[in-house]
């Protein structure tokens, strides 16, 4: 019996999709294979957007078409159940990743499995294997499940669920193992890691794990994940002694979503477009050459023209490195999905006016480099190029090297990222 992994979505999912491929080698007479040559196939799923979502119910269609059986795991079946009994798919949720080699058996026996549970597993505490993609250069660490918030928009949050922080033992035992195997980046990953640590009864929070993890011995970097604004606020000064470390990447990702302090309360985000600019000016302040991405949400039920500019506005005020961009779209068992839509015409005009601006003050903050020797950690290599990452995370090409390491003198810049020339040392 062939059986494939097939993953989508965040790095989080991604790390999950490890844990399935390692519940695979406990099944009898099982092996992982690809896609192709397989007889079933664990999807993996995202479900963050109608988009994704469409996209994981037509890799159902198209699996069983060829005549594979299909179970699906990931978020898709906390985020929209009915859908997927609909389709008499078996399931399996995030939580219960070791129930898989049982709801395999299951199927085989012709029987539609379901398995959910309430609780969070521990991940980094069940069994671990060697990563399956070895090609890859980094190593992903989840350092908690679900968050603390309960936004009118995010499907996920019925996915992941509340908050809980793993221990620090174990996230450093696990970024050990990865470095083992050899990984040149650790990336941390949460829903939120900005509140890790505030339901555990260890003193702890994420500037000191990420100061424990620097202090890991080797050359590495660490690429510290996504975090809302409300807690990153609470652990500013800290956070920024942090990443004055060598061993971490001057690189957050801190979503905004909206420029409109009556969007963000209406959307049940817990700060204001004021605190966001304090946040963004501190950090900027007290980590030189810091790279700042945030997101937005266009189209909002409750967003008008006036908000909008809001948004246009913020952008332009805080002329942050990386922006990305998603229209509204409703997702099951939330409040905005109770809430009367705007016109798809008018999220597609939005979308495109910022991204207009977006574009621009990327190429410009990118411009900025020119000239600029910078040191490269090389992170993958095709035919043709290398490419790294410096150390405040702007991507670089550069000409094709061998080499784990080099210094990179900035040629050229666009709103996608850097290209550079090799400077022999």
């Amino acid at each position: 019996m062939k059986i494939a992994v097939d993953t989508y979505g965040c790095t989080h999912n991604q790390a999950d999709g490890e844990l399935i491929s390692n519940q695979i080698k406990k099944i009898k007479n099982a092996e992982e294979s690809n896609v192709e040559e397989s007889d079933i196939v664990i999807l993996n799923t995202c479900a963050v957007k109608n988009k994704t979502q469409s996209r994981m119910l037509s890799k159902i269609k198209q699996y069983r078409e060829q005549g594979k059986k299909v179970l699906v795991a990931g978020c898709l079946p906390r985020v929209n159940t009915e859908i997927l009994e609909e389709l008499q798919a078996p399931m399996v949720d995030i939580n219960s990743i070791e129930k898989i080699p049982k709801a395999i058996m299951e199927i085989q026996k012709g029987k539609k499995p379901v398995h959910f549970s309430e609780k969070h597993l521990n991940k980094l505490r069940m069994d671990q294997n060697e990563t399956k993609n070895t090609k890859k250069t980094y190593g992903i660490v989840p350092i908690a499940e679900g968050c603390l918030g309960n936004c009118s928009y995010c499907g996920v949050k019925n996915s992941r669920g509340n908050l809980t922080s793993y221990p620090e033992k174990d996230i450093l035992k696990e970024a050990k193992r990865h470095l083992a195997e050899g990984k040149k980046e650790i990336y941390i990953t949460a829903e939120d890691t900005g509140c890790y640590g505030k339901d555990l009864e260890e003193k702890t929070n994420l500037p000191r794990l990420i100061q424990a993890l620097a202090n890991l011995e080797g050359e590495f970097k660490v690429r510290v994940g996504m975090m809302n604004p409300e807690h990153t606020l609470q652990i500013k000064e800290e956070l920024t002694k942090a990443l004055q470390n060598e061993k971490i990447y001057k690189f957050l990702h801190i979503p905004v979503q909206s420029g409109s302090n009556k969007v963000l309360k209406d959307m049940n985000r817990r700060y204001t477009v004021q605190k966001f600019l304090e946040l963004v000016n501190y950090l900027k302040k007290e980590v030189k050459d810091i790279n700042l991405a945030t997101d937005i949400i266009v189209g909002y039920p409750t967003e008008r023209k006036e908000h909008f500019q809001e948004t246009i506005e913020l952008i332009k005020n805080t002329e942050l490195d990386i922006v990305n961009i998603s229209r509204f779209h409703p997702r099951p068992n939330t409040v905005g999905n109770t809430l009367k839509q705007l016109t798809s015409q008018t999220l597609k005009e939005r979308s495109i006016e910022l991204t207009k601006q977006v574009k621009e003050i990327s190429k410009n903050k990118n411009k900025q480099y020119l000239g600029k020797t910078m040191e490269t950690l090389v992170t993958e290599t095709d035919e043709e190029n290398s490419f790294g990452r410096t150390n405040n995370y702007k991507k670089v090409k550069l000409e094709k090297t061998n080499r784990d390491k080099v210094k990179v003198k900035i040629t050229n810049a666009s709103s996608r990222g850097l290209t550079g020339k090799q400077i022999n040392t």
